[in-house]
């Protein structure tokens, strides 16, 4: 499961997180929404948008090249965790990072690098 573990204490998690920001899109039956994809695992992802869809809601993530199949398993305000129906490739999240862009836009501030991206995605020009 993506998030803290409850079988042991303190948490922790069973797959290792990939911290990113890229531009992405969630489909549910009915609606589709552009995100903001925070972290990656091979179990699921977090990210942030308006009118995310609500805990249990099956969802599809568009994350560039890759779509991954999966559920909506918490959600606040403007984020989410989605865990996926069968876990990601290491290979597939390689993927999926080498669309973040350079390393240097990581020590840029959320909208700064949210701009740089779609600059270097060629979406803002």
């Amino acid at each position: 499961m993506f998030g803290k573990r409850v079988d042991k204490p303190g948490g922790g998690r069973k797959s290792v997180r990939e911290e990113m920001m890229i531009r992405a899109a969630m489909m549910t039956l009915t609606d589709t929404v552009n995100i903001d994809l925070l972290d990656l695992s091979r179990s699921g992802a977090r990210v942030r948008g308006p009118d995310l869809p609500a805990p249990g809601q099956e969802v599809v993530l568009l994350l560039g090249r890759l779509e991954a199949f999966g559920s909506v398993i918490w959600r606040d305000e403007d984020q989410c965790g989605v865990h996926f129906d069968v876990a990601l490739s290491e290979h597939a999240v390689a993927v999926v990072e080498s669309e973040r862009g350079p390393s240097s836009l990581t020590a840029l501030n959320g909208e700064a690098a949210l701009a740089a991206n779609d600059w270097q995605n060629g979406l803002a020009r």
